[in-house]
């Protein structure tokens, strides 16, 4: 009788065991369910050049990101230009996202993998939204932690459900506002610049004749006084190559007037001209920015360096050591394109339309190269 009990007893304990397996396993919110692979929006793909909105929240942070005429807009930054390519990248990762593992569907354990309710006033984590220009919601999707491991694979939970993923792909949907922006603003490279004017009450203008001149001459330059360095001089050249802002406000947000700004004009040898007010208030520095075409005047003829010489002495022989081969001419020199006037016209429209109706907040070592004096350049 007594090893029947014994019997009885360790059965029940087994039992006990692997219920409680079980209830373990069921709680544990990084444990399969599902196992079947399969794209998190199946149709999405499909409809990916439909999508017009991208919503980024994360509490009570929002950034709206719009298409209209074919680009995109931020618009809590007054509608100005977004980064495409950052918008690509996450509608394309998020259409791509394939389940792995089936998780929690239990809202007390969302918290261990980053996906709860991302709209709460204490959130940590981004809910993406996408939509048609119908306004339509095509996906809404809760981002939550990146998985451990050299593959990207992040947990996510479609907004309105229960069930969390894993999936194969990873979106960190930046809650930066301004990180959402195209911060470009002009590329003049500056092989292209002819002359430079910065309008202080004595003027600091710097030119050159000739694209293939390396080294800009200095107007005015008294007679006492030298070029602390030609390269500084050069460099200025290069002030609106890759010029980019840290912000951006509407135009009339900032009273550049009264903020007595320092103009300046630097022309191309094609006509191009880029005229600037840049003015220092408050320990940030504001750019004005607008583009008109000149046409050029025709750019200076190289010196000539040709010699006369005699017939017989024009093609003069050279020994050639025995078994040698005579060396491959020198390759013609390359000529950097022009741009015809059509084509700066168009360029300047384009500038215009895009900067007219903004001030950009630039970095104070960009901004400075805007507003140097002839005695920043002189000893």
């Amino acid at each position: 009788m007594k090893q029947k009990n014994l019997l009885i007893l360790a059965t029940l304990t087994v039992v006990i065991v692997i219920l409680a397996l079980i209830i373990g396993t069921l709680r544990d919110a990084d444990v399969a369910s599902d196992t079947t692979p399969q794209r998190l929006y199946q149709d999405l793909f499909a409809k990916i050049n439909n999508i017009s909105s991208v919503e980024v929240r994360q509490g009570s942070t929002t950034i709206t990101l719009m298409k209209k005429d074919n680009n995109w807009h931020v618009q809590e930054k007054q509608g100005y230009y977004a980064n495409l390519s950052k918008i690509k990248a996450a509608i394309v990762s998020i259409a791509d996202f394939t389940s792995v593992e089936a998780k929690t569907a239990k809202p007390e354990l969302y918290s261990k993998l980053g996906v709860s309710d991302a709209t709460s006033a204490d959130a940590h984590n981004t809910q993406v939204t996408l939509k048609d220009g119908n306004g339509t919601e095509l996906a809404a999707v809760i981002l939550g932690n990146r998985r451990p491991g050299s593959k990207p694979q992040q947990y996510v939970r479609k907004v309105g459900t229960e069930q969390s993923w894993l999936v194969n792909g990873y979106v960190a949907a930046d809650t930066q506002i301004n990180n959402w922006l195209d911060k470009s603003i002009v590329d003049v490279k500056r092989g292209t610049i002819r002359s430079i004017i910065i309008n202080h009450k004595n003027a600091l203008q710097i030119s050159r004749d000739q694209a293939s001149v390396t080294d800009f001459s200095v107007a005015n330059l008294p007679k006492n006084k030298k070029l602390k360095s030609q390269s500084a001089v050069n460099a200025l050249a290069a002030v609106l190559e890759n010029l980019s802002f840290d912000d951006v406000l509407g135009s009339t947000d900032f009273d550049m007037a009264a903020a007595k700004p320092v103009s300046a004009d630097f022309s191309t040898f094609d006509g191009q001209t880029l005229h600037t007010e840049v003015a220092e208030q408050n320990g940030k520095w504001y750019l004005r920015l607008t583009a008109e075409f000149q046409p050029p005047a025709p750019e200076a003829s190289p010196a000539s360096t040709q010699i006369t010489m005699s017939p017989e002495a024009a093609t003069p022989e050279v020994p050639v050591a025995a078994n040698s081969t005579p060396s491959p001419p020198p390759p013609p020199p390359v000529e950097t394109p022009r741009r015809t006037p059509d084509q700066v016209t168009a360029e300047v429209a384009r500038i215009n339309d895009r900067t007219t109706h903004w001030i950009y907040v630039l970095p104070k070592p960009k901004a400075e190269n805007f507003v140097k004096s002839l005695n920043d350049l002189i000893e």
